[in-house]
């Protein structure tokens, strides 16, 4: 009960002005008396708060622009909140009688809070007819609040020697006019600027119109809102205070500053140049508003003058002329630094500027129709839009920064800017960032999730967008000092790929050749699906690092008889699955980690094939169709067990290969001495006949060895009266190298054998 007595108390103290108090309090004593009646029981109670509380949400958004009276006003909604939750304890009339006893002291402390706030709490209650209303409803005169001492009523015109009298005659009360303020300040009419000062430096709130001609500055610091129009014409005034207004028109040179302007309707701005001379000019030197301000519009009008008959913005006639002008398009000659609000201007042209600010977002469902900057001197461009049709950006070619890191989707977006952040795009129809030499994407996904835009990027080193589905990227043209990073999702055409330095591809959808990219030093392809064929020929140069993954179908590292890929020595890395890995020719290759499997219906292909320097590898694999190890001159050993089952698809005409031949051509040192080989080498042995056994070959052989279970499997699967596999078209040609020193004999002999079948009669084993 206490706090809903307080809350009703401070609301109607926050609008009541500083007339005679005593007569105030006194209908606030019996609206309190009025109000002990209603809440003698819970309901009544209940029915008291929800009308003050009613009353305070009205107050709380009318006052929002005021920031003292804001935070009262949010205290008071919040001692309702908690009382409404506390209401169903209050049950005896004892709780009244305590209040009683802090209603002088809380009297008092509203009354300092009213002298403070009197002005501003006019200025709102007659623009808002609907708080007006509700505070009618808790009593509140309002009608005689507008007629307190500190305002007003009528209009105040200051043209000449007699005008300016009068008004200096009205004291205090000209803190809040009820109606319009025009004055006229020239080198004949008897006007001055001190003598206009001493009343317009009093002036908080104009409910009306404000207009200021004048050949000097003017004081008009008190200013807070003004419900019209608002214009100041030939001189700038003092008037940083100004928190609202209507439409406003500023012609004047110097530069236009409104730090606190938050609301306006359609502001025109006009530019100055330079000059000099007898009437000479300082220009527009600068335009810097609030960033918060919201407007409808901001625009350059060509020219400003001031009629005497009211009404809104025209091009002609009413009580702002403007001239011509294009709605949200601003065009600044000499302004070195230009700041506009939370104001949907699409169009801004700058000659001298270096800065530029746009804090205009919108929303998450509107933004702007278009955007287009131009300033050929601009080094920093900031822009808070969030959504845009095309954009356009036009900067200074050396150390230009555009950060526009809410921009979430766009049209066509075009820049020239060296540092470019559009770091939270998701969309657009395409990007030309020509003088990037570095372009981040993290966000970009292009047209739609599966449509890409392309991305042109003509001066850039580094392209990361991982989630760029590109038909086209555009990257470094020319010769290249210093190769081109790129990261995107998937890219159709990579253009320029001879500049290519480092390449990532986060979903690869379509097949890509890379033979040419002569700089590239580590590539990253993750694949889509086993449609997508890469090929890295032997003109990769420079490549040290790569590394494949997810669904790929052909792979093919090297070139078919060219040596080549002469600094990938340990580099090469796969996972994922892979249809078919060949590796070939790669002169560099000492080592590889096959980390990958293969499609569980269709079966693997690998090939590995004249890598000179290939010591040895092991495979991941696990269904094989092909399986060609040939011509490495030095291989040590390769380790096959993990191929251990069939295609689920296999059928009766399912073609199998298993070649390795031609790996011990080249002896380490000394030749025809076995151990001095690293090749497959092998021994054979022949076991004699027995009583109850025929001779027979044992193949000792670890590599081929670990070929055995698989190639024990298709065996019985060829040997079955209903094959599963068919085995007819199998090609098994396993060649290792052997001892072939005869018995007693002291010079040594290397013999190859070759194994073409497989059945019941040939082992191969570690035995």
């Amino acid at each position: 009960m206490k706090k809903v007595l307080l809350s009703l108390l401070a609301v109607a103290a926050l609008v009541l002005s500083c007339q005679n108090y005593d007569d105030e309090f006194a209908a606030l004593n019996s609206k309190v008396a009025s109000l002990e009646s209603q809440i003698s029981s819970l309901a009544g109670l209940q029915t008291a708060l929800t009308q003050v509380q009613s009353s305070v949400s009205a107050l709380q958004a009318a006052v929002s622009a005021i920031p003292n009276l804001s935070s009262e006003v949010a205290a008071i909604l919040a001692d309702l909140s908690d009382l409404e939750t506390a209401v169903s304890g209050a049950t005896t009339a004892a709780d009244l009688d305590a209040l009683k006893a802090e209603l002088n002291t809380t009297l008092a402390a509203l009354q300092a809070l009213i002298e403070a706030n009197s002005a501003s709490i006019a200025s709102v209650v007659a623009a808002n007819a609907s708080l007006k209303s509700q505070l009618e409803a808790l009593g509140v005169d309002v009608d005689a609040l507008l007629a307190q001492n500190s305002t007003y009523t009528g209009n105040v015109t200051i043209t000449n020697a007699a005008e300016m009298n009068f008004a200096q005659s009205l004291g205090d009360k000209v803190k809040v006019i009820n109606g319009n303020v025009k004055i006229q300040i020239t080198a004949n009419n008897g006007v001055t600027a001190a003598g206009v000062s001493a009343v317009t430096k009093l002036i908080q709130t104009v409910v009306g119109n404000v207009t200021v001609e004048t050949n000097a500055s003017i004081d008009m610091s008190a200013l807070t809102a003004v419900s019209g129009d608002y214009v100041v014409d030939g001189k700038d005034i003092s008037d940083d205070a100004l928190v609202s207004a209507g439409d406003i028109l500023l012609d004047y040179d110097g530069g236009y500053t409104m730090s606190a302007l938050t609301s306006a309707k359609n502001i025109f701005l006009v530019d100055y140049a330079t000059t000099t001379g007898a009437s000479a000019q300082a220009g527009t030197l600068s335009v810097v508003f609030n960033t918060g301000l919201k407007a409808t519009s901001i625009s350059t009008a060509a020219s400003g003058s001031v009629h005497s008959s009211g009404g809104g913005v025209h091009s002609s006639g009413g009580s702002i002329n403007v001239g011509s002008y294009t709605s949200n398009s601003v065009t600044f000659a000499e302004a070195t630094k230009v700041v506009i609000g939370d104001v949907p201007v699409t169009n801004v042209a700058l000659t001298d500027a270096t800065e530029l600010e746009h804090h205009f977002d919108g929303t998450a469902t509107s933004g702007l129709s278009s955007l287009t900057v131009s300033g050929t001197k601009l080094t920093s461009v900031v822009s808070k839009a969030i959504k845009t049709g095309a954009l356009s950006v036009t900067m200074k070619t050396t150390g230009s920064t555009l950060s526009m890191a809410s921009l979430s989707s766009a049209g066509t977006v075009s820049t020239n800017a060296v540092s470019v952040d559009l770091s939270a795009l998701k969309t657009a129809t395409s990007i030309v960032a020509s003088g990037a030499t570095s372009l981040s994407l993290p966000e970009f996904i292009g047209v739609s999730a599966t449509v890409g835009a392309p991305v042109t990027a003509a001066a850039a080193t580094s392209l990361t967008a991982t989630k760029l589905v590109a038909t086209t990227v555009d990257i470094k043209t020319g010769t290249a000092t210093a190769p081109t990073s790129v990261s995107v999702k998937t890219v159709g055409t990579l253009s320029d790929v001879a500049n290519l330095g480092s390449l990532t591809l986060g979903a690869q959808a379509t097949d890509l050749d890379l033979s040419s990219a002569a700089l590239l030093t580590s590539a990253d392809i993750t694949g889509k699906d086993n449609t997508v064929d890469i090929t890295i020929g032997g003109g990769a140069a420079a490549l040290a690092t790569l590394s494949l993954k997810g669904k790929l179908g052909v792979a093919t590292i090297g070139t078919s008889g060219t040596d080549g890929l002469a600094k990938l020595v340990t580099g090469l890395t796969t996972a994922g699955t892979i249809k078919t890995l060949i590796v070939q020719n790669a002169k560099a290759l000492t080592g590889m980690t096959l980390g990958h499997t293969e499609d569980a219906e269709y079966g693997a292909n690998l090939w590995v094939m004249n890598n000179d320097k290939l010591e040895k590898f092991t495979t991941n694999i696990d269904r094989v169709l092909s399986f060609k190890v040939v011509g490495n001159a030095i291989l040590d050993s390769f380790d096959a067990s993990s191929i251990k089952t069939l295609p689920s698809n296999s059928s009766t005409s399912t073609v199998y290969e298993f070649t390795v031949t031609g790996n011990l051509t080249t002896p380490t040192t000394g030749t025809g001495v076995i151990g001095n080989y690293k090749g497959l080498v092998g021994t054979k042995v022949v076991v004699a006949a027995s009583a109850t056994t025929t001779a027979s070959t044992t193949h000792k052989q670890d590599s081929f060895n670990s070929l055995k279970p698989y190639l024990r499997l298709l065996d019985a699967a060829k040997s079955a009266t209903t094959p599963t596999a068919a085995e007819a078209n199998m090609t098994i040609a396993l060649e290792y190298t052997h001892d072939a020193t005869p018995a007693g004999s002291t010079t040594a002999a290397v013999a190859t054998t070759t194994i073409t079948d497989i059945d019941d009669t040939v082992d191969i084993s570690a035995e």
